[in-house]
């Protein structure tokens, strides 16, 4: 195991201003994890390395429902599910307007709502949560395809290749993370993340799945076992020759070290502003001569390059952590996608093997999704947070007055 760089030298200053220009194609390693509708046991090649589970997984607390019963799933008329979206080799983009923003419930259809949540849940021994940005936005992180998606404001997020080969694409990175992720690095975790947090004590919810890099669930306090941060860890950098890891606070501190004139003039320009336009994954539009700044590299192995440890559009999602995914999918007999259009695949595949299962599965998102129509699924197009806090209030209400009775 690589051991952990210190703070007072985790980066070095390159040995030229002018970064190289090409790449060696052994610095990066990507795997293909191949999709088989068979079984779940031949979902990839037999040399797939096995993950392990978590050391710490308790099984869940026994739900405080009041009321169980058996969940049916409502049919949902026919999608053809990506008719507003065009696939290009990097992304799905939107082409039809955005959603309208999420609209507070009455009182009744707030009631139905969580009733149907809560039956979901009790009718189900583990349940698996698979949550996309849509989740992170009352925490101030916009998502891409909600009704302030960034893809309506024609942002277009860096890929892989993009980073990888192109260093005047990695000082546009950098600059731009120098201005908008201590937004994203400061957000706190918002009514959603909370009520799965709680949930997980206190009903059958398991397992979670996120597609987002903010480590809120996290903080919420859910498990670290039972997460899953599919697209890697915001707050981590990686060294894409040697493979150490260390902080991005650390990278920033350097980036400022070796950039002092450059930062000073980036403050400078924010200074009569509201704040940065910031963007989902952590960057923001930057109007400051960004092309001669000196990206430190990494002092362990010399020359490296530091990137963000999550995945950009683009790549591949280690396939251990992917296979991991899977095993939470033979574990669990339902599942709920919360805040995410499943427009990536990486998430979606998921999705489509609790349904070849004949597993159930509910939707809570506003807007269009990639599950829209699928067999099984049943889909409330209502506000995440409203409708989880409710059923939260309601959970916790139960367990104080069955705490009243035993007194």
């Amino acid at each position: 195991m690589l051991a952990a760089l210190s703070r007072s030298n985790a980066f070095r200053m390159p040995r030229a201003v002018q970064q190289r220009a090409t790449v060696s194609t052994t610095t990066v390693s990507t795997t293909i994890v191949r999709y088989s509708s068979s079984s779940s046991s031949s979902r990839s090649s037999s040399s797939l390395p096995q993950s392990q589970p978590p050391d710490a997984n308790p099984e869940p607390n026994e739900a405080t429902f009041a009321s169980r019963g058996n969940w049916q799933p409502k049919s949902t008329p026919p999608n053809p599910n990506n008719k507003h979206f065009r696939f290009t080799s990097k992304l799905l983009r939107p082409t039809s307007p955005p959603p309208p923003p999420p609209v507070p419930l009455s009182p009744e259809a707030l009631s139905e709502s969580v009733s149907t949540l809560r039956s979901f849940l009790s009718s189900h021994k583990n349940t698996l949560l698979i949550t996309g940005a849509g989740i992170s936005v009352a925490s101030g992180i916009p998502d891409y395809r909600g009704s302030s998606g960034s893809y309506y404001k024609n942002h277009s997020p860096i890929t892989h290749d993009e980073f990888i080969s192109n260093p005047s694409n990695r000082r546009r990175y950098w600059s731009r993370s120098l201005l908008g992720y201590k937004k994203m690095s400061s957000a706190s975790p918002n009514v959603s993340h909370n009520s799965f947090s709680y949930l997980q004590s206190h009903s059958n919810l398991k397992y979670i799945i996120t597609q987002n890099v903010d480590s809120l669930h996290t903080l919420s306090g859910s498990p670290p076992s039972s997460i899953i941060n599919l697209h890697g860890v915001g707050a981590d950098c990686v060294c894409m020759s040697c493979g150490i890891k260390s902080k991005r606070d650390e990278y920033h501190s350097a980036l400022i070290r070796d950039n002092e004139s450059f930062f000073k003039e980036l403050q400078a320009s924010t200074q009569n502003e509201e704040g940065p336009d910031l963007r989902p994954d952590g960057d923001a539009e930057v109007t400051v001569d960004y092309s001669e700044i000196v990206l430190p590299d990494c002092s362990a192995c010399g020359d490296g390059i530091i990137k963000p440890d999550v995945v950009f559009f683009g790549a591949n999602v280690d396939k251990s952590i992917v296979e991991r995914c899977y095993e939470m999918c033979d574990e669990c007999d339902g599942m709920i996608v919360a805040g995410s259009s499943l427009m990536v695949y990486s998430s979606f595949r998921f999705v489509k093997e609790m349904v070849k299962m004949g597993k159930r599965i509910l939707v809570v998102n506003v807007g269009e999704t990639r599950a829209d129509g699928l067999e099984g699924v049943e889909k409330m197009e209502v506000d995440v947070g409203q409708v989880f806090g409710k059923l939260v209030e309601e959970v916790e209400e139960e367990r104080k007055q069955q705490e009243m009775k035993k007194k």
